[in-house]
């Protein structure tokens, strides 16, 4: 993994970009694209059942949201209501219908769509996300559009229904191995069984399998039908006898403790019904619906600990929100809970499963905290709790130019439109991400926050929004690293409205302007401190503008420029240039549309050589925006227009990069024409080239600006697309940076022992001879580490393998360590991630001892063995020791030698190794055959690197075979 940022944070891409341009390396290298932080979008919506794993976990689909176009997920739900989005559904394979917790621990469901016949597929995916596709359907013989959710038979296959395709075209009843081995068992035809399924199958006591079919001509009426495990298929029943259910659409099936089936329609009389069957096909109603008590049943019926049947409506009840009921077999009909949004029961569309405490667990579309969809749980006697509410549609679609602070975290706003109450996030060095509360104040709902922050020399943020403070019409703002906003001035329409960011002065004040208000309600410029004096300098009056834009910038003549969106001659912008004090210089008016364009949405910047230069989103021969210079006088040059191939309707302000070029976005155009837009690069001569298409993969349609980071690198972002930064799908909106210079990435350190290891990385030069070093010491942040410089690489495009050996560490220790790299392009070091090896345990060292009788023995000592006659023997025993805690003693063996080694043998050798603390024993016998006294040397040899061997001087006296004693 590499990394973009000053600090540890990891980048999920970095490739060669598609159109991207190519210089001499002498010129300046190529800069990449890669994304720092992916939004996701998470589940939402949910529209199927719970399912409860034997881990303790609720599962769920929903067939929308996610980060793939709103291609659905597959969520958990953990016993303490955390939600997590474990698969994104995508174009492939999308709306996922209700999921079965398969005999072997997995799910296994089918998606209704999915390119690229838009047919739908069959799947297995794991309690932790894994995702197998195991059948793709094709609308051929083996169908297409799957209906039923899957049903595992005896056998521990799987059964379910197709909708189209087939032989007849009119959809299949299949059957499905768990590896994914497709079998149509019967093929729907145009006929009496029924063309049409609908709703769920099950399988029922009698070992076959049980289903509807909705009628589709008034000549068929809907059907219960009955298939074998073999496919055999025949009608049980039909809806004809009934009054005006003719034609009704049964929603599916389930077989009571009774023996009889029961099931719900959503169409006949009134707004649905509630119906049972007996095994012999004789169907009848039981309760119908009204409104009042509920409208379209959804979900198959689920049978209570009290014998009664338990569901919900999508509609109706007391505030048209659904409800959740229960009918007793004799049709007593029972309203358990009224839906509304607002509380965690809204719009349920799945029906209800039943938990093993006997209570009832279900999901609605629209419930819970952020009207996002909830799962909730209800009581028998109808009482209603929460478990979790979802909000994978909030803390998406960043939109704003970013801003650094001085600890290097980043701070934007994101698109809240139908959530007031989060509309800042900050981008910490360590890849975490928070979102702060907007201020509640009566004006909240019309708070809209999507200019860029300024840091003030105090460390603070300060900001604006368009419609919030005291009177409604846009307050300043300040806001604390750790998030906390106040409010510092609020404007009253007569000093200006819809004020439209801040800029920071040399003189330590905040300059800006608002949009609208003024005498002439086309604008103002004006002043304030850091404590809130506000002072009004300037108003626009039409002829020199109307409509400010955002973000001024302070020359390096000490004025202010920018530009106004209308106004001047031709009602079509001009660009200004306005003295500390107010005074307002007219530079240029955009009034030739097909040269230079008009009406400019964003601000200027001043480039290292003096000029302007800024974008115009309409104008230039194909009407798609136009960059351009300005000189500070006010001589203007069209540089580039855009044509659709290269990108349309640039966005924001322009930044400069370390190579001296210009960098901007346009939020269309590009290889994806609508859907994309781009990241080019302009020279102040006007040498344009394309760097990043956006692709939806990787971030779309992005409509601010770039900023240049502490490290020298531009970053920006994206309101779609993207993915997280471990590479999963994010769908919500990118962070993402255009990095320059070295591109470096820190590798696993190797060659580690006890005191040393090697630092390794790979480093690209990017065209440019570049210096090599490693950071690394004991703390996670590196605060404090230490530097050893590796080596300097030549200039060249191809990543180099880079290595650094270190020595005199700490045993037993967890060292961090990153690759650091700068070059010529970009002073700032470019950094990789940080990552850590912990160095081995001391090696302890190993250690002899040996005793006798006792007694502690030195290397060398004499030990008299003792007195006996010739033809008798004596022995000594020898303990060895093991003092080396941990390290075991090895090796070890014992030897004689010397004048009287003849006269001692060795009668139990030692144990070749010793655990540390434990023994062994030595039994030398002294057994001489002549008198005197007898010398003789016992070496013990073992792995004591000091003492090995160990040698004991053994003496023995012998006397005389017919001594008396």
């Amino acid at each position: 993994m590499k990394s973009y940022l000053s600090r540890p944070l990891s980048i999920l891409l970095t490739a060669a970009l598609p159109g991207a341009f190519y210089l001499a390396p002498e010129a300046h290298a190529a800069p990449t694209f890669g994304i720092v932080h992916g939004f996701e979008l998470k589940a939402e919506q949910p529209s199927a059942k719970l399912v409860r794993h034997a881990n303790g976990n609720l599962y769920g689909t929903t067939q929308s949201g996610g980060a793939w176009e709103s291609g659905g997920t597959f969520f958990k739900i953990a016993p303490d209501g955390t939600i997590t989005t474990l698969h994104h559904f995508d174009a492939f394979a999308s709306s996922p219908g209700e999921i079965t917790l398969g005999s072997d621990g997995n799910f296994y469901g089918v998606c209704r769509n999915g390119e690229p016949y838009e047919s739908g597929n069959i799947f297995r995916i794991t309690p932790d996300g894994s995702y197998t596709e195991l059948h793709h359907f094709t609308l051929g013989a083996d169908g297409g559009l799957p209906i039923s959710k899957l049903v595992e038979g005896s056998d521990g296959n799987f059964y379910g229904t197709t909708g189209l395709g087939g032989a007849n075209d009119f959809g299949t009843f299949f059957k499905v191995t768990p590896a994914g081995v497709l079998t149509t068992l019967t093929d729907w035809a145009q006929n009496s069984i029924g063309w049409s399924p609908s709703g769920n199958i099950i399988l029922a006591s009698d070992g076959n399998f049980y289903g509807a079919h909705r009628s589709i001509s008034s000549g068929q009426p809907s059907t219960i039908y009955r298939v074998t495990p073999a496919g055999t298929a025949s009608v049980v029943g039909d809806f004809s006898s009934l009054p005006g259910m003719s034609e009704t659409m049964p929603t599916g099936l389930m077989q009571a403790s009774d023996g009889n089936f029961y099931g719900a329609t959503s169409g006949g009389p009134n707004y649905g019904t509630i119906f049972k069957m007996t095994p012999g096909g004789t169907v009848s109603i039981l309760t119908t619906f009204d409104w009042a008590n509920g409208s379209e049943p959804d979900g198959d019926l689920v049978e209570g600990p009290d014998g009664d049947l338990y569901s919900t409506t999508y509609y109706g009840g007391s505030y048209g929100g659904g409800t959740a009921f229960k009918v007793s077999k004799t049709g007593t009909h029972t309203i358990l809970v009224h839906g509304e949004m607002g509380s965690s029961f809204a719009y349920p569309y799945s029906g209800l499963s039943l938990e093993a405490d006997g209570s009832l667990i279900g999901t609605s579309m629209m419930g819970g905290s952020f009207q996002q969809g909830s799962a909730f749980r209800i009581s028998t006697a109808g009482t209603l709790g929460s478990i979790a509410s979802f909000d994978g549609f909030r803390d998406h679609a960043p939109n704003s130019r970013l801003t650094q602070d001085n600890a290097g975290n980043w701070y934007g706003s994101i698109d809240r439109a139908l959530y007031e109450t989060e509309a800042f996030f900050k981008f910490a060095t360590d890849g975490s991400v928070s979102f702060f509360d907007a201020p509640d104040s009566g004006f909240a709902a019309s708070l809209d926050y999507k200019f860029p922050f300024t840091l003030g020399v105090d460390g603070n943020l300060y900001g604006t929004d368009i419609h919030g403070g005291d009177f409604g019409y846009g307050s300043v703002f300040r806001m604390t690293p750790a998030g906390v906003r106040e409010d510092i001035f609020s404007f009253d329409g007569t000093q200006g409205s819809d004020p439209a960011g801040l800029t920071l002065g040399s003189d330590g004040s905040f300059y800006g302007t608002t949009q609208n208000g003024g005498p002439a309600y086309s604008g103002t410029f004006f002043k304030i401190t850091p404590g809130g004096t506000h002072t009004h300098l300037a108003d626009w009056g039409g002829t020199n503008g109307s409509k400010p834009n955002p973000s001024l910038i302070e020359g390096i003549d000490g004025n202010f420029y920018g530009t106004t969106q209308n106004g001047g001659a031709e009602e079509t912008g001009t660009v200004f240039k306005i003295t500390p004090e107010g005074e307002i210089t007219v530079l240029a008016e955009l009034n030739n549309r097909e040269e230079e364009g008009i009406v400019p949405s964003a601000g200027l910047m001043q480039a290292s050589d003096g000029n302007l230069y800024g974008v115009l989103p309409y104008g230039g021969p194909d009407d798609l925006g136009t960059i351009y210079k300005l000189t500070p006088d006010g001589i203007w040059t069209t540089l580039h227009a855009f044509n659709l191939a290269d990108g349309a309707l640039p966005a924001g302000q322009l930044a400069e990069g370390p190579d001296g070029a210009l960098y901007g976005v346009t939020t269309y155009g590009g290889e994806v024409r609508e859907d994309g837009g781009t990241v080019f690069r302009i020279t102040t001569d006007g040498e344009f080239s394309t760097v990043y298409h956006f692709d939806f993969t990787h971030g779309r349609l992005p409509v601010a600006g770039l900023t240049r980071g502490q490290d020298g690198n531009l970053y920006g972002t994206a309101p779609e697309g993207g993915l997280t930064a471990d590479g999963k799908p994010a769908g919500g909106g990118v962070i993402y940076c255009i990095r320059f210079g070295a591109e470096v990435e820190t590798e696993a350190a190797t060659g580690i022992d006890d005191v040393s290891a090697t630092l390794n990385a790979n480093v690209n030069p990017g065209g440019y001879a570049t210096g090599v070093s490693f950071q690394y010491g004991t703390s996670p942040t590196l605060a404090g580490a230490n530097t050893v410089i590796a080596d300097t690489l030549p200039a060249g495009d191809d990543a180099v393998p880079v290595a650094a050996p270190l020595s005199g560490l700490l045993p037993g220790t967890t060292y961090y360590c990153r690759v650091a790299a700068v070059n010529d392009e970009t002073p700032v070091e470019q950094l990789g991630e940080i990552l850590s090896f912990t160095t081995e345990e001391a090696a302890e060292i190993v250690d002899i001892a040996v005793e006798a009788g006792g007694h502690a023995l030195s290397d060398g000592d004499f030990r008299l063995v003792g007195l006996t006659k010739v033809g008798s023997s004596v022995n000594i025993t020898l303990t060895i020791r093991n003092t080396s805690s941990s390290a075991a003693l090895s090796g070890i063996s014992a030897s004689l030698s010397g004048a009287g080694a003849s006269h001692y043998s060795i009668q139990t050798a030692p144990a070749s190794t010793v655990a540390g603390g434990g023994t062994t024993t030595c039994v030398v016998r002294f057994s001489p055959n002549s008198p005197g006294l007898k010398a003789a040397k016992l070496q013990i040899s073992s792995n004591d690197p000091d003492e090995s061997p160990f040698e004991i001087n053994l003496g023995g006296i012998a006397l005389p075979a017919g001594f008396p004693w």
